[in-house]
């Protein structure tokens, strides 16, 4: 018996190694989220990119995430284009292709971001007319301190009245 209560014992003092390591899950402008597969919800005119012969402002498809994006271009005469995805986090980020200068195109980028329904921030690039250069994985929202619940991200291209804006979504990622 006291063999039994001396092993039971140290066997309550040894300490297994475990290991928690958060995994964070991406949403994809084409594939949608890696872990449900939801795809985002596209209002108003998009196009996708890679198949896009019209599109101006053409990305090096190898450089996007899952060689795919999604092309948005709002102008005072268009309603306002959005996009948007739930997710169950407490933690995003968004990323986006980001041009500089491209002949005969928009490339000015104005976003505004609405999370559960709020407004949650804006994001702006005004394009390097010296510039061709297309920047990659740019991160154009961020939010960290978020409550471990059901969350629903709204991007919208463009302000109602603004200058014409372009809103090419690549990817997001999210902590579970």
């Amino acid at each position: 018996m006291f063999t039994f209560l001396a092993c039971s014992t140290l066997l309550v003092f040894v300490v297994c190694p475990i290991s928690a390591v958060l995994v964070n899950r991406t949403i994809d402008d084409y594939y949608g989220d890696s872990a449900s597969g939801v795809k985002p919800h596209y209002e108003g005119s998009w196009n996708y990119g890679p198949e896009c012969p019209g599109c101006y402002v053409q990305p090096e498809k190898a450089r996007t995430f899952n060689s795919s994006w999604h092309d948005s271009t709002t102008s005072q005469k268009n309603p306002i284009h959005s996009v948007q995805f739930s997710f169950n986090g407490t933690a995003i980020w968004v990323y986006c292709v980001v041009p500089n200068h491209v002949s005969k195109a928009t490339t000015f980028v104005n976003i505004s971001f609405e999370l559960d329904g709020k407004d949650a921030g804006h994001y702006t690039h005004e394009p390097d007319k010296g510039s061709d250069e297309y920047r990659y994985n740019v991160t154009v929202y961020t939010n960290t301190q978020l409550a471990k619940v059901q969350h629903k991200l709204k991007m919208l291209a463009g302000h109602q009245g603004s200058q014409n804006s372009l809103f090419l979504f690549d990817w997001a990622e999210y902590t579970p």
